[in-house]
């Protein structure tokens, strides 16, 4: 089955007027995603932003 972009708008909107807007999380193909955006936050502005590379793996996440 091939998912549109209307398909899954249609079915979020069915799903939140019925009172079903929920979905099942697979911990075995799910990830944890940490964004830390303090820094752009609290930057002054007109100070250039970066991305400096990753400290490495955290611990026992698997990866």
């Amino acid at each position: 089955m091939t998912y549109t972009e209307e398909w899954v708008i249609e079915r979020a909107r069915g799903a939140y007027e019925h009172g079903r807007a929920s979905f099942d999380v697979r911990p075995e193909r799910a990830a944890l995603l940490v964004i830390d955006m303090q820094d752009e936050f609290v930057r002054p502005p007109g100070v250039p932003t970066g991305c400096p590379p990753p400290p490495g793996w955290c611990p026992g996440c698997g990866c």
